[in-house]
């Protein structure tokens, strides 16, 4: 579903029949900016946010909502599920309660780093929450879970969530307004590179106003931004492990002078081999924005980009 489908969803969601529900999506797909414009434009009910990565189980989950909730309380020990709903001092229960004229909304992030897999619990504890009148919203990247913890999972989910939306964030519209006057050079191969990754478009966004100045000040024209952008999408996905092939499957690989003249750019023995990767991506990626020879390109992108030194990209531009 789109941003809008399920922005809709969420604005109603506080008033809807569903009580739990779950929002998937994988890394990068645009959960977290989702969840950010729905918190910031949601001024009618509390919401409450908890992630449930380092949450061994339901008793950390509960202490980090008590937290969340009581954020006045310094609170030094496990906070435990057992704490009794007529406890008004200490009460999670209660306090959701009391602060609510109407419905809380709790977000659960990170429901795939979760380190219990004891579901029957997870379930039982939400549904306890759910009674007091609270509605919950879990986001999950459901592909990061193995398979055995799957399977696990699968067993409980039709129990545990109402319904189940998949998050499809990633669109033209959404890249226009995170990129800019850039936007303007990508076409569908330089959109192809980003794996459907909002994180990887805002990190590029950023490493282009970096090379912005270059692109002013040395008068580059349009064709060669477009390459450059290209060979910078590369060096941001390999350096970040979200590249749209695998390693091991590349059909080309760089030839021996290729890689001695890489290697004499760098210095840095690990830098070099991560060069050498983007370089040999780079050799297996159909795109129209290439250079006849990128080998020092790709250093110089690399070096500003990791080190954020210009030296060999000035000498690039100026060759």
């Amino acid at each position: 579903m789109n941003k809008n489908e399920l922005l809709k969803i969420l604005k109603e969601f506080p008033t809807s029949k569903d009580n739990i529900i779950l929002l998937d999506g994988k890394r990068g797909s645009g959960k977290t900016y989702l969840l950010n414009e729905y918190i910031k434009g949601e001024d009618r009910i509390p919401i409450y946010y908890v992630s449930l990565l380092a949450k061994r189980n339901i008793d950390d989950i509960n202490t980090a909502l008590y937290k969340e909730v009581n954020k006045d309380q310094v609170i030094t020990s496990t906070v435990p599920v057992s704490v009794s709903p007529f406890n008004l001092v200490s009460s999670l229960d209660y306090t959701l309660k009391i602060n609510n004229s109407s419905n809380a909304v709790i977000i659960l992030d990170d429901l795939e780093r979760y380190g219990s897999s004891n579901y029957k619990e997870f379930q039982a504890y939400l549904s306890s929450l759910s009674i007091k009148g609270v509605k919950i919203i879990c986001v999950s990247n459901l592909s990061f879970i193995g398979a055995g913890e799957r399977y696990n999972f699968d067993q409980y989910k039709e129990k545990i969530f109402d319904r189940i939306y998949k998050c499809d964030l990633f669109s033209n519209d959404l890249l226009k307004n995170k990129l800019g006057e850039f936007y303007e050079y990508f076409d569908d191969n330089l959109i192809f590179l980003f794996s459907d990754n909002i994180r990887i478009v805002d990190k590029t966004y950023v490493f282009l106003n970096i090379l912005k100045p270059y692109f002013d000040t040395y008068k580059i024209g349009k064709d060669k931004i477009s390459s450059i952008i290209f060979y910078s999408i590369l060096t941001i996905t390999t350096y970040f492990n979200d590249i749209p092939l695998e390693y091991p499957k590349l059909k080309e690989h760089a030839t021996y002078e290729e890689k001695k003249e890489l290697f004499s750019y760098i210095n840095d023995e690990d830098s070099r081999w991560e060069a050498l990767k983007i370089y040999e991506f780079s050799l297996n990626i159909e795109s129209n924005h290439r250079f006849d020879s990128p080998i020092k390109l790709i250093a110089a992108l690399y070096e500003i980009y990791v080190y954020g030194v210009d030296k060999l990209l000035v000498e690039y531009i100026n060759n």
